[in-house]
């Protein structure tokens, strides 16, 4: 679904461009990309989507694809139902045997960026070479061997690696953590270089010339668990939590709640549209903008399809709605 910029002030459901990726198949999206170009990628329980003449047509059908990443050479990397593949423009590319020379099974690659591979281990590959010889595993030992399943790569070119001990930084054959036991969900960096890490039960975390400080309940936020993390154009950090949403002011959080105006406090997403208003999305809730100090909910009255919003995508002055089914 796209919100339209005249829309953006009031919800008008008459406005609202909704895309219906095939027939008979549920539009269940897992993933959405954009390009270096400018193309948005839609990836479903069934195939691989591009706009089209005002309309989205199928480029892979009857595939899952749940991930979406891409190479330097603009070939699309995509991890779907049956493992890693490739989508050069014209025709898929498997990669036989790549789960089996990291010692899993194909199902197991959760995750594929530019700059590394994701599986139930941690392995890095240059992108010019993702068909040649194996995979070394990064160090230690131990760390490599546990499951691995995101990846990002910061502005300097850093690569973090979520895995299921901790959180992790390649560098070079080796990887190294800020702090043990963090269990990363989501990453966003800042203008100063600094990084901030919304984590499950760590609460959130800024990561800064190699110093670490972390932010907790002790810190004012509701809770330990950060779903989402947003800085604004003034240079405010916002949270969203399970029971929340949060804005560091001066070295503690002001948290809005229900009593506020924010009628669902369970966010799941955050965005800041060219107005400078925020958006939150929550899980029950539908959507809610923040202006001048107030909360707007818009949900299925004005025109949302479902109360759960996961993910606020801001391009060109229209959103786009990652949605539960």
């Amino acid at each position: 679904m796209l919100i339209p910029r005249s829309a953006l002030d009031q919800f008008d459901s008459a406005q609202l461009t909704y895309y219906q990726l095939s027939r008979g198949a549920s539009d269940e999206v897992e993933s959405l990309y954009q390009t270096r170009d400018g193309v948005i990628w839609v990836g479903t329980n069934h195939g691989l989507y591009r706009p089209e003449s005002d309309k989205f047509v199928s480029v892979i059908s009857a595939l899952s694809v749940n991930r979406i990443a891409e190479s330097l050479d603009g070939h699309l990397l995509l991890i779907t139902g049956r493992g890693f593949v490739e989508w050069d423009g014209h025709r898929i590319i498997e990669h036989p045997g790549l789960a089996a020379s990291l010692g899993v099974h194909d199902d197991q690659i959760f995750n594929v960026s530019r700059t590394a591979l994701e599986q139930c281990g941690i392995a890095r590959k240059p992108a010019s070479c993702v068909a040649a010889a194996a995979f070394p595993r990064l160090h230690p030992y131990e760390v490599s061997r546990t499951t691995a399943f995101r990846t990002y790569e910061d502005p300097q070119g850093g690569v973090w690696v979520v895995s299921g001990i901790g959180l992790y930084r390649a560098i070079a054959d080796r990887l190294e953590t800020p702090a043990p036991d963090i269990r990363a969900r989501s990453f966003y960096p800042a203008k100063d270089g600094e990084l901030w890490v919304g984590t499950n039960g760590n609460g959130l975390i800024r990561l800064k010339h190699r110093v670490v400080r972390m932010y907790t309940s002790g810190d004012g936020l509701p809770n330990d668990t950060t779903m989402a993390v947003l800085s604004s154009h003034d240079g405010k950090v916002w949270v969203g939590g399970n029971c929340g949403l949060s804005v560091l002011e001066g070295e503690r959080f002001k948290v809005y709640r229900e009593r506020d105006g924010l009628l669902n406090s369970c966010v799941w997403a955050l965005a800041e549209d060219q107005n400078r208003d925020l958006w939150i999305g929550t899980y029950g809730g539908g959507l809610f903008r923040f202006r001048d100090g107030h909360f707007g909910q818009y949900s299925l009255e004005q025109g949302l399809v479902s109360k759960v919003v996961l993910q606020i995508g801001v391009a060109h002055g229209r959103f786009s709605l990652d949605r539960h089914p």
